[in-house]
């Protein structure tokens, strides 16, 4: 696999829909899929900073398609310094 899809995703149904369409995309090109969510101007008490569950069935639903894929939601470190993305899943 050579090329790689990243989409943005929200929990919401424009967001749901822009997953499933990446993750059609990378499946019908053999693509690496790296699904982004975080908070909206670093405010990740927004609904668009999608809950542990959400981003837990997104990796779920990766493996069990056996894509490649990261599934990211970059945040602040500890103490609020910049920390590296926080990696959910990465297969």
């Amino acid at each position: 696999m050579s090329a790689a899809i990243v989409v943005g995703y929200i929990p919401s149904p424009e967001g749901i829909a822009a997953f499933t369409r990446a993750k059609d995309e990378a499946v019908l090109r053999q693509a690496q899929l790296v699904v982004v969510n975080t908070g909206e101007h670093g405010n990740y008490a927004k609904p668009s900073f999608a809950k542990p569950e959400d981003m837990e069935a997104i990796e779920k639903e990766l493996s069990e398609a056996g894509l490649q894929h990261e599934v990211l939601q970059p945040c602040l470190g500890p103490l609020g310094s910049r920390g590296d993305p926080a990696h959910r899943g990465r297969s």
